[in-house]
């Protein structure tokens, strides 16, 4: 039967300007049925669109890659506030079973989305990873403070601390801070 995913989301679409959004999916045995549905909510789709068609505002095109891989294009001519609020659709039938594929537009940009091992703090916009490493003694400290371009370190009752070290997934920029 057709695998499902999660709703599929497609970012920094213009108003005015057209727009294709592109669904790969797999489906064995071959599809028998496939549309196109949209509305103001996924449980409110009553508009549908065939495939192929091509008309003043939307298009429509199928491809079979023949290894049980598909691709579904929808293109929407002149993108208004309407469709960016619309709910999209394909449903994609065979005889084994069915699947929906949910798709939402956005004006909004791309989200960034962290490598494994990495990861972003609410209001950031860049992916980053924490490494400790123990300091042993307070002389020790003094010296990495210096070596890092921290502030200067200040002498607490305990002898050990930790540096803590970030780095940037994307342009490599880091920086350290001393947990004292």
């Amino acid at each position: 039967s057709p695998v499902q995913k999660p709703v599929h989301m497609f970012y920094q679409i213009q108003l005015n300007d057209d727009y294709e959004v592109n669904l790969s999916f797999s489906a064995n045995p071959p599809p028998t049925a496939l549309k196109w549905s949209f509305g103001p909510s996924f449980q409110d789709m009553n508009n549908h669109i065939q495939i192929p068609i091509e008309n003043r505002k939307f298009s429509t095109s199928f491809i079979n890659h023949n290894n049980g891989n598909y691709q579904a294009y929808l293109r929407l001519t002149e993108i208004t506030n309407e469709d960016i609020e619309y709910h999209f659709k394909l449903h994609v039938a065979n005889e084994m079973g069915a699947a929906d594929y949910s798709v939402m537009l956005s004006e909004a940009k791309n989200p960034i989305e962290c490598r494994k091992g990495f990861f972003m703090l609410d209001g950031s916009t860049q992916c980053f990873k924490l490494y400790d490493e123990q300091i042993r003694t307070w002389e020790e400290a003094q010296t990495k403070c210096q070596e890092e371009q921290l502030l200067t370190a200040k002498p607490t009752d305990q002898v050990v601390a930790t540096l803590r070290k970030y780095i940037f997934d994307k342009n490599g920029d880091g920086g350290v801070w001393l947990n004292a």
